[in-house]
């Protein structure tokens, strides 16, 4: 599926609100229920919240760069992202 850079942009903002929604409902669970693993192969709601911090700095630290060098300009962009792993 080929999107604009402002159709990403939107998208992006709309997870990213969703996500901040869902990661506000842990608040309510102790630090026992967060570390919590089924198994030891399994990750915990905390070590899962983590790996996702850690994750999108790569990609936020990229995307600053990119915009602070002015290689994406986003507002209203027409242009069609070209998806590449980092």
């Amino acid at each position: 599926m080929r999107q604009t850079i402002k159709e990403l942009r939107e998208i992006f903002i709309s997870d990213s609100e969703s996500f901040i929604n869902e990661i506000n409902k842990l608040y309510s669970l102790s630090e026992n229920e967060l570390n919590w693993k089924a198994t030891s192969e399994t990750w915990s709601i905390a070590e899962c919240i983590d790996h996702l911090a850690v994750t999108n700095k790569l990609y936020f630290n990229k995307m600053e760069k990119q915009f602070a060098e002015k290689q994406i300009i986003c507002i209203d962009s027409k242009e069609y992202v070209k998806h590449k792993f980092l």
